[in-house]
Order: structure tokens, then sequence, then C-alpha cells
């Protein structure tokens, strides 16, 4: 298999050979069901990987071409980013980011919330 890198498995808590994955989903309340929206398997040893961030707003931008601004962003422990941030910021898009609290600092202004 071409360019596998390091990836965590967290089953056996260790890192491993393999894939990164991004997948986005949708959940719709009035019908109570989950909807696959968009998977990527992609690899930081790949000649054409940019960056996880690239990865991510990519990810983004082509669920905006989707569902345009409808929802709410939800993003998982890690994509608590400086420039996704900014980025879901400036496309006025609704977010939630679960933050690593231990290892950075939420700020409205100059104060620090968490």
């Amino acid at each position: 298999m071409e360019h596998l890198g390091k990836a965590w498995n967290g089953s056996e808590g260790k890192a491993t050979t393999g894939y990164w994955l991004i997948s986005l989903i949708s959940h719709n309340k009035e019908r109570e069901n989950i909807i696959p929206f968009y998977k990527e398997l992609y690899s930081q040893n790949s000649p054409d990987f940019e960056s996880e961030n690239a990865v991510i707003s990519n990810a983004i931008k082509t669920l905006k071409k989707g569902i345009g601004n409808k929802g709410i962003i939800m993003i998982d422990r890690g994509g608590d980013r400086k420039n996704l941030f900014k980025e879901l910021y400036e496309n006025n898009s609704e977010f939630l980011i679960r933050m690593n609290s231990k290892k950075r600092h939420l700020y409205i202004g100059k104060k620090i919330i968490s």
C-alpha cells in the first residue's frame, strides 16, 4: 500500500502504520437518522499532502458546497486550531469544537475562558 504513514490505533493504544481518516456525517433531527456525507483516507507521506489543516478545510468547503451554511459543524479533539477557528468564524459558520483544555486556552479578547 502506497505512502503508509504513522497512525494512532485507538484499539491497541499505540502508534502503527496506516492512513488517517476524515469523516463528515450529518444528523437529521426530524428523521432521527445519521447520514454519511464525506470520507477521505489520507497520508502525511503522500507527495501531494499539504497539511492536515488543508485536508480539514477542504472537507468543510465540500460540505458547504453541498448544504450551504445549514447546521452546526462539530469537530472533535485536535480541531482546536487557530486557523480552523478563524476560517469557520470568517465564513459565518456555527461550530462546536472539543478543546484540549490541558494544552490550549479559549480567549475572548484578552480574557482566558478555559
